[in-house]
């Protein structure tokens, strides 16, 4: 797939808005951090912005999980295919955004069903334990 958004170049503000969406959904605070997320320079990323024009859609594609690629190549619709539910795009498996949960969303997957239970009931002692210690420690500032 090597499709691109073709816009006019009034439509630079078609781009600006997919970039501040998926800044928002990925928590990335700059177009730099959003080039580095996509794996693309920066200062092509730029040049789409200002071209009005998006060349590589498969370097969204490979990052944006669920992404929805008329929205991509049109900036209308939603930008995401069901909304809200992490799912992939069609014929996409889902990746997460952050390599370190992917991997451990992969080594899950490979896990029977007891060792996940096991794994689930340890995650939410320790995330008990964390909001424990928080709960004193905002007792001993206060």
């Amino acid at each position: 797939m090597t499709d691109s958004l073709q816009m006019s170049t009034a439509n630079a503000d078609a781009v600006e808005k997919i970039y501040s969406v998926l800044k928002l959904r990925y928590k990335l605070d700059s177009d730099k951090a959003l080039a580095d997320f996509l794996g693309v320079d920066y200062r092509t990323l730029a040049a789409w912005k200002s071209r009005g024009k998006i060349a590589k859609i498969d370097a969204f594609v490979d990052k944006c999980s669920g992404i929805n690629v008329d929205w991509l190549k049109t900036g209308k619709g939603e930008p995401f295919k069901e909304e809200g539910k992490g799912e992939a795009a069609e014929g996409q498996p889902y990746r997460h955004p952050d390599p370190k949960i992917q991997k451990i969303v992969e080594m899950l997957e490979a896990m029977n069903d007891s060792a996940k239970e096991d794994i689930l009931r340890d995650v939410e002692k320790e995330k008990l334990l964390m909001e424990l210690m928080k709960e004193r420690q905002e007792k001993k500032a206060g």
